[in-house]
């Protein structure tokens, strides 16, 4: 009886905080201007105060850059068309914009004007972000976790500040993120027991990532790798063989399609290399930076703000995780000094969790590839456009969510108290920080 009861109030205390998380997302969403702690709007920011919605509906030159998300966004709202051209943010697929355009003409419905239909243009987002937590309190029922694990994931996810500010953003980082999360969920359990069913809507779900951010396809690796191994698994039973044969054409034939049709579209109406992407300016170039400052440390760590020519890795991904937006000047030394320590400890914490749980069985296999998938694969966008900008920690949020998944299992598997203690302890500041980093937000927004 007191083993259900303290399993009861767990599972209250994961309700609890997962609705704090939303009550976040929610406040910054209602919060912020639609303008505000954006990303890639095309917004000539000299003018940025003088700007009104109407000059944002009319793209107005004076005040929008051509192709922003901005435009991107109330062109297809006005017209139901691709853009024109594959400069600034073209080059990327619509669906999220066709999404968010859609959540705009509903508003028409309702006679609502330029202000309301702008400011739900962030309301996707929110959704999806809630989606996120849901799906990722799948993900550790689905790896059998406590329920101590899985509140110590969803106190990481729900107070993370990344997930937070991808909470009402306009671009396409939410939805992607959301894509990605959602093909690990179903690849579990498509390993556990394949089934056309789960294919179908696996390849769907990669489809619509691929229609939204072509980035997704870094999930081809561990896709196949998942695929191989339960054939390897199976393949004395050639019955079983030729069903995930039938299921591997299946996929193929639904998600290639929606994985190509925009990059093939773009390579016949603007020569855009397959898979190609807008280079950024060139004041933010830093390929002249030397192996060691860019690459293993230098003192941006410790920068009070996220400078738009910062030069190392490392530490941006840290620094834009908890600061996110260019030249802002927000928090004190002692907060974000103090969770910039908290990222760097817990993201070591999951690392060795990640090693020790390595050969525990093919899912984890699976998500070590899937984890490496992406470390490699930024790794190789930073090399090949060496910028400031490619080093962003929302290119990657999957990564973060991978770390709190293998916290939450070193946690919950763990016989040894201090290391629940410390587990314990580093998730609880890490929340207290966040908090204290969005009620500094909110003061200034």
């Amino acid at each position: 009886m007191n083993i259900t009861k303290q399993r009861n109030k767990t599972k209250i205390l994961i309700l609890l905080v997962v609705l704090i998380g939303i009550l976040i997302r929610g406040c910054y969403m209602l919060e912020a201007k639609v303008y505000q702690l954006q990303y890639d709007l095309g917004i000539e920011q000299e003018t940025v105060n003088d700007l009104t919605y109407d000059d944002i509906m009319e793209i107005d030159r004076k005040h929008i850059k051509e192709n922003g998300n901005l435009e991107y966004l109330v062109r297809i709202y006005q017209t139901g068309r691709l853009l024109e051209s594959n400069s600034n943010q073209g080059y990327h697929p619509p669906l999220h914009h066709y999404i968010t355009a859609g959540v705009m003409r509903i508003c028409d419905l309702f006679g609502a004007d330029n202000e309301f239909k702008l400011e739900m243009a962030e309301f996707p987002a929110f959704i999806y972000s809630i989606l996120i937590l849901i799906v990722i309190y799948k993900i550790t029922k689905e790896l059998e976790f406590t329920d101590r694990g899985s509140l110590i994931v969803m106190m990481l996810a729900s107070f993370n500040p990344l997930l937070i500010y991808l909470s009402r953003l306009i671009n396409n980082d939410p939805l992607v993120t959301l894509c990605t999360l959602a093909s690990i969920w179903i690849l579990i359990k498509w390993y556990k027991l394949p089934s056309m069913k789960l294919t179908v809507f696996l390849a769907l779900v990669i489809g619509a990532g691929a229609s939204t951010k072509i980035s997704i396809i870094v999930m081809a690796l561990p896709l196949l790798v998942t695929y191989l191994m339960k054939m390897s698994e199976n393949i004395d039973d050639m019955d079983f063989v030729k069903k995930l044969i039938k299921y591997g054409l299946v996929f193929s034939i639904i998600s290639l399609p929606l994985v190509f049709w925009y990059p093939i579209r773009n390579a016949i109406k603007f020569g855009q290399p397959p898979f190609g992407v807008v280079e950024a300016l060139p004041s933010l170039a830093v390929e002249h930076i030397d192996f060691v400052n860019r690459w293993l440390i230098n003192n941006e760590f410790f920068a009070q703000y996220l400078a738009f020519n910062a030069s190392n890795v490392w530490a941006y991904v840290i620094n834009s995780s908890l600061l996110f937006s260019a030249n802002t000047y927000f928090l004190s030394d002692l907060i974000l000094n103090s969770m910039r320590i908290l990222t760097v400890a817990l993201v070591i914490i999951s690392l060795i969790s990640m090693i020790k749980f390595l050969t525990k069985n093919t899912i984890y296999k699976m998500l070590a590839t899937t984890y490496v998938a992406w470390v490699v694969s930024f790794i190789a966008f930073n090399l090949s456009l060496p910028f400031s900008c490619t080093m962003h920690s929302r290119y990657i949020g999957i990564l973060f969510i991978l770390s709190m998944i293998y916290i939450g299992k070193l946690f919950e598997s763990t016989n040894r108290k201090k290391i629940k203690w410390l587990i314990g302890i580093l998730s609880s500041l890490y929340s207290i920080g966040c908090i204290a980093i969005f009620a500094t937000i909110f003061s200034i927004l």
